[in-house]
């Protein structure tokens, strides 16, 4: 999944919000359902996303791996979960020849 545009959310708000547009983009597929449904709450739920949505984007686009985090934090926790399943796979094997 890619990083959600903040121009392509905002015109699809404003061009289809009200019936949800903006939200399937965002990947929130129950929440588009609910304004296609209810014509964006009735227009109140399309108003209130013109203002939510730039928060919207912005954790949809820090949540991906790396983004804003020290990358080799993470690498090295990826090496200690490789070295542990490898330790396991390694004691059964030892188990097996006996």
């Amino acid at each position: 999944m890619k990083k959600k545009s903040k121009g392509v959310a905002y015109a699809l708000w404003l061009f289809l919000g009200l019936f949800g547009g903006h939200r399937f983009y965002l990947g929130h597929i129950g929440v588009g359902v609910l304004q296609l449904l209810t014509v964006g709450g009735f227009g109140i739920w399309w108003i209130i996303d013109a203002f939510a949505l730039n928060n919207i984007i912005n954790k949809i686009n820090r949540s991906y791996i790396g983004y804003g985090r020290n990358i080799n934090n993470n690498n090295n926790n990826n090496v200690n979960n490789v070295v542990v399943n490898v330790s396991a796979v390694d004691v059964v094997r030892d188990e097996g020849s006996k």
